[in-house]
């Protein structure tokens, strides 16, 4: 009865909504998709696109980002004989139909900037509203005087050349440099803006060993007050607590596709080699580059990031 409940459902259904591969699940068996719209297919490899493709389809639209993520290909091999092309990145070097939506709504203009003139060839417009998105304050000198925490820019790089990257129990790089900086920037926002909700804040880095790192120290860090650890409901007349919230530490793959109010992107690399790493794959830096909505901060060694 549950199994002919489902299939009535499904049959009957006007759109379906699936991953690529539950496109192939035996609920699907006997559905024809005649459209297939597969999104954020940059990530997706050609085998898994080919899935809902072979059901029938008459037309398909893929939407995605090229010059973000490509799929994970763990495997040496398979990323040697070409997995690690997305169907949405082939086809687009071969010339076929495409469309680039170019009006983008997420970021300052200031934050945009960069990503729009290296990645995109200065393709990015800036929707209207974007210039009208103020930055959180941070406190511009060395006093605590709350006069003296202007509007700050909305892109912020903050160099330290004191920094060291160094290896952590595997083979990934850490900067415990970095993740006293960070901390320092979270106690200055928390301080200017009790506005400023912990879950409105992300911090990226390219480095599991260095995401570690800071989530251990966000838990540990004493912050001068509980207001940027807390979730609070507005709307209620006792301000209660909900939960206790920290803001929210990913590596830059666990970000793809999202975006925060505010963004502090600790980069690790410190050597003098100049050697950058993962950094110097275009498609990581845009993905990092581009979740902030009003603030992003960028915290590294200037050195190294510029060799």
């Amino acid at each position: 009865l549950h199994q002919r409940i489902r299939t009535s459902i499904i049959e009957e259904a006007d759109v379906l909504c699936t991953t690529c591969i539950g496109a192939g699940s035996e609920d699907l068996r006997s559905v024809s998709l005649p459209l297939v719209i597969i999104d954020e297919g940059s990530q997706c490899t050609e085998p898994q696109c080919l899935v809902p493709l072979t059901k029938g389809a008459k037309h398909a639209v893929i939407i995605g980002d090229h010059k973000q993520l490509p799929p994970l290909i763990l495997d040496a091999e398979a990323q040697k004989g070409g997995l690690g092309l997305s169907l949405l990145e082939r086809m687009t070097y071969a010339g076929a139909p495409s469309t680039m939506l170019n009006t983008q709504y997420r970021m300052h203009p200031a934050i945009c900037a960069f990503p729009s003139t290296y990645f995109y060839l200065g393709q990015l417009a800036n929707g209207d509203a974007t210039a009208e998105q103020q930055a959180p304050r941070l406190l511009l000198s060395g006093s605590q005087d709350t006069t003296n925490a202007l509007s700050c820019p909305s892109l912020i790089f903050i160099d330290l050349e004191t920094g060291i990257e160094h290896r952590g129990t595997g083979m990934s790089l850490a900067n415990a440099e970095e993740v006293q900086a960070t901390i320092g920037v979270l106690r200055l926002l928390q301080y200017h803006n009790p506005q400023l909700l912990a879950r409105d804040v992300g911090i990226i880095t390219p480095y599991q060993e260095q995401h570690r790192y800071l989530q251990s120290a966000i838990r540990l860090a004493p912050f001068t007050s509980g207001r940027d650890l807390v979730c609070q409901d507005h709307s209620s007349e006792n301000k209660e607590v909900d939960a206790l919230v920290l803001p929210e530490v990913q590596t830059i793959d666990g970000f793809q596709g999202r975006e925060k109010n505010v963004i502090l992107f600790s980069a690790v690399r410190a050597n003098r080699g100049g050697m950058v790493g993962f950094l110097g794959d275009q498609r990581r830096m845009n993905v990092a580059l581009t979740r902030a909505r009003h603030l992003l901060v960028v915290i590294g060694h200037g050195n190294t990031l510029s060799a």
